[in-house]
């Protein structure tokens, strides 16, 4: 990146700052960004007296951050896990944009890299499975029953708890769904629709999640197939713990 470039986005980092004092709940959240030609990931999470924590990452490496919010600017640094580089770090928010100053410290000093990140959003217009698309499979002992005049529908079929992004940490061998064993990270949307990341994050077209007496169940929509069960479920919003067919066991880190 040329100095023309770092000048601009300077200029553009200012004028973020200047226009309002953003705390540390705004730069909370998943965003997606672009490194030398890389596409990166970022987690943040706010936590007490304006501290941020969160984990930059790409393929090969993960950052983890540590910080806080002064006077609307996020003052901290970036921590290369696996080299044990050093970077300082400015952040300036601005709506969905937060631009990232990365300053070198260890094992050299180097010049400041911008580095501009998108919060990442999902629209609950997706589509999603109504009830009415579910079959119900009657050879099998568990009940798929139609949500009918049930109040809110987001609430009852799909857990609050559930709902957000997943580090899928772990699983055992055995019978484990594959959108669970050939992804990293998941995303629940509210409304039952389902997305992976890397490096940006995409839909799993045709595919959906919902739950039902404290069972998870994925289902291809398109297609019409019966609701595959994944297992039995406990979520908060650190950990989800699923027990599957066979005794298989999965888990998953949240995220945001």
């Amino acid at each position: 990146m040329n100095f023309k470039s770092i000048f601009l986005i300077l200029i553009c980092a200012n004028v973020f700052h200047s226009c309002k004092q953003d705390t540390a709940k705004d730069y909370a959240g998943t965003y997606v960004g672009m490194i030398r030609d890389k596409k990166i990931s970022m987690f943040l999470k706010a936590g007490e007296n304006e501290s941020i924590t969160g984990t930059i990452f790409d393929r090969a490496n993960n950052f983890n951050v540590k910080g806080s919010v002064e006077k609307g600017k996020f003052i901290g640094q970036a921590k290369d896990t696996l080299l044990n580089s050093l970077f300082d770090v400015e952040g300036y928010h601005h709506k969905d944009t937060l631009v990232f100053l990365l300053s070198m410290v260890r094992p050299q000093i180097s010049p400041p890299l911008p580095v501009k990140f998108q919060k990442v959003f999902i629209s609950s217009s997706a589509n999603a499975p109504a009830s009415s698309e579910i079959k119900k499979d009657t050879s099998k002992p568990e009940k798929i029953v139609k949500n009918v005049n049930k109040g809110n529908t987001a609430m009852d079929r799909h857990d609050p708890a559930v709902v957000g992004l997943w580090e899928i940490k772990e699983y055992s061998k055995g019978k484990v769904p594959t959108i669970i064993s050939g992804n990293k990270y998941l995303f629940f949307n509210v409304n039952g629709s389902l997305s992976y990341l890397d490096g940006e994050l995409k839909p799993l077209k045709d595919k959906a999640w919902y739950t039902e007496e404290g069972h998870l169940f994925f289902i291809t929509t398109k297609s019409g197939e019966y609701p595959e069960k994944v297992g039995n479920y406990t979520a908060d919003n650190k950990v989800m713990n699923i027990i599957g067919q066979g005794g298989s066991k999965i888990n998953m880190i949240k995220k945001n």
